[in-house]
């Protein structure tokens, strides 16, 4: 279960910020059409109602929904996995990924600065709060989060788009 609680968290790290942060756009449900869904998703979603307490079973009701980009449905599951185990990392650092996925940048920054304070030089959630910071247009912290980044993986292939990102934001200002 443990490889698919961070169905969001690598993947979206990898690819997804990389293309909102670049094309400049963030997914929204209100764009995304409705689809049907199999009898067995069906099941697992009615499993996850019936047992508000199953830790599985809410986090496989949100991976399922965010393989549908229904982002707030898989967040409201993935907050009932946080409610159960509160201390559990990749559901924190899924919250703000899926934040951000739904356009909710002020809780994706504020799942982020939860999951730095349990791996604070997890570089992946590193790069994701970056990348928030640059959306928010903070300077300061986007350049502190950069500076982290560097100390820690200075070979991060992802630096130079995030540096020519803050240098924008610093131009404009």
């Amino acid at each position: 279960m443990r490889e698919k609680l961070l169905f969001v968290f690598v993947g979206m790290i990898i690819g997804a910020f990389a293309g909102f942060l670049f094309a400049g756009s963030i997914p929204r449900n209100a764009s995304t059409p409705p689809r049907a869904m199999p009898a067995s998703v069906t099941n697992a979603l009615a499993n996850a109602r019936e047992h508000p307490d199953n830790f599985d079973a809410q986090v496989k009701a949100a991976q399922l929904y965010y393989e549908i980009q229904r982002f707030d449905d898989a967040i409201r599951f993935l907050l009932k996995a946080h409610q159960i185990r509160d201390d559990e990392f990749e559901v924190i650092a899924n919250l703000a990924m899926l934040n951000v996925e739904a356009g909710h940048l002020n809780e994706a920054a504020r799942w982020f600065k939860i999951a730095m304070e349990h791996q604070p030089e997890n570089v992946a959630v590193l790069e994701g709060y970056c990348v928030v910071m640059l959306k928010q247009g903070d300077i300061r912290a986007s350049s502190n989060v950069l500076e982290q980044i560097q100390k820690l993986d200075p070979e991060n292939p992802n630096l130079p788009q995030l540096r020519a990102q803050l240098d924008k934001l610093i131009a404009r200002k």
